[in-house]
């Protein structure tokens, strides 16, 4: 009766482990994931390649494999006429294919309200619009987020990236 009663409690235990661990247990995937440009007239060239390396940076501290900053540049800088702000999705369909990745990012950022911005205001409420390529099925997903602008850029980043990386992780 005794034995039953331990065994009862450990199986319940384990039950419960099972149940709340299990979302957090979920294996992360193994192919890489391309990180590519957001359109957006609010950040210039080099403001985009900062927000990209912070989302590269949230998604690597999260346990996913990213395609390196450098892999991502050479392509961009070796006299094809692509932009890596503006791309199509069949373009970045081609783009995960050729860099070996199984996941493929991009964005675009706009203020929430209609007042057209030159540059990311503190104060001021900005949509973040994701897609995520996921070449395994062959299907585009898109997310919207929101951010405060922040007096400071790499403030807007950090936050930016960090909502950008949660919404993904949905995704993935």
């Amino acid at each position: 009766m005794r034995r039953r009663r331990m065994y009862r409690t450990f199986a319940a235990a384990l039950m419960a482990a099972a149940v709340l661990l299990g979302p957090s247990l979920r294996s992360k995937p193994d192919e890489p994931i391309l990180v590519l440009g957001f359109d957006t007239k609010l950040l210039n060239d080099i403001q985009d390649r900062l927000l990209r390396e912070a989302v590269m940076k949230e998604l690597s501290l999260s346990g996913y494999r990213i395609v390196p900053v450098m892999e991502v540049e050479s392509i961009f800088h070796d006299g094809r006429e692509r932009q890596v702000r503006k791309l199509k999705r069949e373009e970045m369909k081609s783009l995960c294919e050729e860099m070996k990745a199984g996941y493929a990012c991009c964005g675009a950022i706009v203020p929430e309200t209609a007042k057209a911005d030159e540059e990311i205001r503190s104060g001021v409420n900005y949509l973040c619009t994701i897609t995520l390529y996921i070449r395994g099925k062959n299907r585009f997903e898109t997310v919207t987020t929101r951010a405060a602008g922040e007096d400071n850029l790499f403030r807007f980043y950090g936050a930016l990236s960090k909502k950008i990386v949660a919404e993904m992780k949905k995704l993935l």
